[in-house]
């Protein structure tokens, strides 16, 4: 008879229960861990495609321009890169979020079809102001993957254009297509954390595991004085490590 316990077991039986406990202990710390070092480096990976995008549109008001050059045209580079930036931005977002989970909660559109209502994002700045009816019907037609990579194309050819205007073109181009290179290296990076899943076997045996531990084995040792913190720390563990991979 095990001490403490109400039922007849072998004596081995709780030896079992320290190996099965020791065993989800390292589980359930490896899946937490893994799932907090992806959350924060999806936060650094934002923190970087916010950076370069910074840095490009800092890049097309400070260059220097050389003497004689046509004002109109350059101002009218400089509000179309701004705006594609802002745009390219955007598809990221929706590509990571929106597409998968649809709009804000609480927004004003937050039940609508996220496929057929893109173009109406109420994002700060709003998304109908940054495209015209053209431009929308052309990035319909592009999967939610591929729209970043379609707005970087259109940047690199407007740098190509407003470094004519340029005193040195090719350190221009270089740094700019240098930045907009770096935020899609970045996405791709975003992309593989929110697409990555934990394995199905990973995760169907570690779920078992909890099950069999949280809601079977602790009645074997139920008594007066016995503990039930131990099963709800192995079970909240995971469910907290479930919540930060769904936040990524």
């Amino acid at each position: 008879r095990v001490e403490g316990s109400l039922f007849e077991l072998p004596k081995d039986v709780k030896q079992v229960h320290s190996i099965l406990a020791a065993t989800l202990g390292f589980l359930v710390v490896n899946r937490s861990s893994q799932a907090f070092t992806n959350y924060i480096d999806g936060r650094k990976a934002l923190g970087g495609i916010c950076n370069n995008v910074r840095e490009v549109a800092q890049l097309i008001y400070t260059c220097k321009l050389r003497p004689g050059y046509d004002n109109d045209k350059v101002l009218r580079l400089q509000i179309l890169i701004r705006r594609k930036l802002n745009l390219l931005y955007t598809f990221i977002r929706h590509h990571l979020r929106e597409a998968s989970e649809g709009f804000r909660p609480g927004c004003s559109i937050e039940k609508e079809d996220f496929a057929t209502h893109w173009h109406l994002d109420p994002a700060n700045p709003p998304i109908g102001n940054l495209i015209s009816m053209e431009e929308k019907t052309h990035y319909s037609s592009k999967p939610t993957s591929m729209r970043p990579a379609v707005v970087q194309a259109e940047l690199n050819m407007l740098a190509n254009e407003l470094a004519e205007y340029t005193m040195y073109p090719g350190f221009f181009v270089q740094m700019f297509m240098k930045n907009t290179e770096d935020v899609m290296n970045l996405f791709k990076t975003c992309y593989r954390i929110v697409e990555t899943d934990v394995p199905m076997p990973y995760q169907h045996m570690l779920y078992t595991l909890i099950f069999i531990y949280s809601f079977i084995t602790p009645w074997i040792y139920c008594s007066e004085v016995a503990s039930n913190k131990k099963p709800r720390i192995y079970d909240g563990t995971n469910m907290t490590a479930e919540e930060i991979e769904q936040k990524e």
